[in-house]
């Protein structure tokens, strides 16, 4: 009679009733900010990050992963990237799975949200908003752009405007998938150019779905520093995560 009872409500609250993206599940008495996901398939928060690349972080002693320790090695086009969530989250890699291949593009607006709370928490002075482009032929073949559609609703809520400031010359059927990160390096090098707007002294907030080797965002933040941008914030769903520990 109770769980009888709450449907009863939730359908006079929800008419269409509340289910998580992820299971499908009808939700009840969900009263957190991460509406869209029941208890069993709330993914958690990237909340010990790298302060540079915004890669997870294994221990809170730390503040800075390996790579960005040894910057020299691996020298960063962009400012600061962050992210909700860690990509080795299956959940996680669900939602993105599905907004890129499944024709989902109402995702995009849920998995904005933590994003936009993100970015909200960061001292980032915002110009702009852009992303990460599609080939034509890809896009064409696709129909959209998920990161094209995560920056429209996150250029939405944060009252910045989004602009078009990268192309995609390079159709390479090779996918980055699986390949290493000097591998993804050598894929995307030259694959970018600008499209022609005018982006001097501005800082631009780039948006992609995951980050993983940190290629793609860097090999884009490379031609927008070519554009004569400012400062460029990456803000991704999720992001990879730093496993071995690193004394210093």
């Amino acid at each position: 009679m109770l769980d009888k009872l709450k449907k009863i409500m939730t359908r006079l609250v929800f008419p269409d009733g509340l289910c998580c993206i992820l299971c499908g599940k009808e939700m009840f008495n969900n009263n957190r900010a991460d509406k869209y996901y029941c208890r069993n398939c709330m993914p958690k928060r990237n909340v010990h990050y790298c302060r540079l690349c915004g890669v997870g972080l294994p221990t809170t002693t730390q503040n800075f992963c390996n790579n960005c320790l040894n910057i020299g090695k691996e020298d960063l086009n962009f400012d600061y990237a962050r992210a909700p969530y860690l990509y080795h989250d299956e959940g996680v890699r669900k939602i993105i799975h599905t907004l890129k291949y499944g024709d989902a593009q109402y995702l995009a607006e849920y998995m904005a949200e933590p994003m936009v709370d993100v970015i909200k928490e960061q001292d980032w002075q915002i110009d702009a908003v852009t992303y990460v482009p599609l080939h034509w032929r890809k896009k064409q073949k696709r129909g959209y752009n998920q990161s094209e559609c995560l920056a429209k609703h996150i250029s939405r809520s944060l009252n910045i405007p989004m602009i078009s400031t990268l192309k995609k010359t390079v159709y390479t059927k090779t996918s980055a998938t699986k390949l290493g990160r000097e591998e993804r390096r050598k894929l995307l090098e030259g694959t970018f150019a600008l499209t022609g707007e005018n982006i001097r002294g501005m800082n631009i907030l780039l948006v992609d779905d995951v980050m993983t080797s940190k290629a793609t965002a860097n090999e884009c933040s490379k031609i927008l520093k070519e554009g004569k941008a400012r400062h460029i914030f990456v803000i991704t769903y999720a992001t990879s995560r730093g496993d071995s520990e690193q004394t210093y």
